[in-house]
């Protein structure tokens, strides 16, 4: 599991003080990345920052390349 977090909203709490651990006790080992100054749904919303878009893209092939049997690539 892949976890995308802004460290802006207060869901944040929530989850890394309930929800992340349950995961853990549940023997689920999310993978959790935390972007500074990024409100709740940042890479979905306006005035996202293109390089914010790109470390999403680039953490989402890193993690799915590692669970996928066919590897991510652009369709032209």
């Amino acid at each position: 599991m892949l976890i995308l977090h802004g460290d802006i909203p207060p869901l944040k709490l929530m989850n890394h003080e309930l929800f992340i651990p349950a995961l853990r006790e549940a023997g689920v080992n999310p993978v959790v990345k935390i972007f500074p100054h990024q409100g709740h749904g940042f890479y979905f919303g306006s005035g996202v920052n293109e390089a914010v878009v790109e470390k999403v893209v680039e953490d989402l092939r890193s993690f799915l390349s590692k669970h996928l049997a066919a590897v991510p690539r652009p369709i032209d």
